[in-house]
C-alpha cells in the first residue's frame, strides 16, 4: 500500500497482476497492535503499471474509526480530517 485515505487507498500490484478497472476487491489492514483491522470493501478505480487506485464503496463503522484515527494522527489536526469527511458524506 502507497497511501490510504478515506476515500479508498492507492496500492502497489505484484507484476505480473492481471487486474482490470472494476474489479471488486477488498482491502484488510492490520495494524501495528497486530488485532486492530481496518477493513474496505472496493473497486479498482485506475491501473498505471504496477499502481492501482481502490475506491472505497464501503466500510464499517469500526474500520472507518481506526482509519479516521489514523488519518488524524499523521496529519496533527482534527480539522483537516473532518473537511474530508465532509466532503466524503456529501459526495
Amino acid at each position: 500500500m502507497l497511501d490510504l485515505s478515506l476515500k479508498g487507498a492507492l496500492l502497489r500490484l505484484p507484476a505480473p497482476h492481471g487486474a482490470s478497472v472494476g474489479t471488486p476487491c477488498l482491502l484488510k489492514i492490520i495494524l501495528a497492535d497486530k488485532e486492530t483491522c481496518i477493513s474496505l470493501a472496493g473497486e479498482l478505480a485506475h491501473i498505471e503499471g504496477e499502481n492501482a487506485g481502490l475506491l472505497c464503496r464501503s466500510i464499517d463503522i469500526e474500520s472507518i474509526t481506526h482509519l479516521r484515527r489514523l488519518i488524524e494522527m499523521n496529519l496533527g489536526d482534527a480539522s483537516l480530517v473532518e473537511r474530508e469527511l465532509a466532503t466524503l458524506i456529501g459526495a
